[in-house]
C-alpha cells in the first residue's frame, strides 16, 4: 500500500515525497512536498479479527496550497484499489517556516483500508 501511496503522489507531479518525515533541512530548503504514513490499524468486524488501517497524506506549501489541490491529491490515492477516503474531516494547520517570517500552510487528509480476516 504504502508503495501505491508514493507512486499516486508522484503521478500528481510532486517532487519532493517522504515516508513518515522529512528529513532534517537547511534553511534554505523550500517546504513543497507531501509526506504519507501509517496513522493506526484497529480491530474491527463482528469477528474481531478484521482490521481498518489508516493513512494520511501531509500536503505541505509555503505561503497556500493551491485551492482546489486537496480534492485532486484526495482523488488521486483514493483511487488506489482497496483505499478510500476517511469519514473525518481534512485538516488544515498553519505554521512559520524556522528562521523565516514564511507562513506554511499544512494539508493532513485520511484515507481508510478494510483488512478482513487479516489474522
Amino acid at each position: 500500500m504504502l508503495n501505491e501511496i508514493r507512486k499516486a503522489l508522484d503521478a500528481l507531479g510532486e517532487h519532493n515525497v517522504f515516508f513518515g518525515a522529512v528529513p532534517h533541512q537547511d534553511a534554505g530548503f523550500i517546504w513543497d512536498y507531501c509526506v504519507f504514513a501509517r496513522r493506526n490499524t484497529r480491530r474491527a468486524g463482528a469477528s474481531r479479527m478484521d482490521f481498518t488501517e489508516q493513512y494520511d497524506v501531509t500536503v505541505v506549501r509555503e505561503d497556500y496550497i493551491p485551492e482546489g489541490y486537496e480534492y485532486q491529491v484526495a482523488s488521486a490515492v483514493a483511487a488506489i484499489p482497496g483505499l478510500r477516503l476517511a469519514d473525518s474531516d481534512i485538516i488544515w494547520a498553519y505554521d512559520i517556516k524556522p528562521g523565516t517570517n514564511t507562513a506554511v500552510e499544512i494539508c493532513t487528509i485520511s484515507f481508510v483500508r478494510a483488512r478482513k480476516g487479516a489474522i
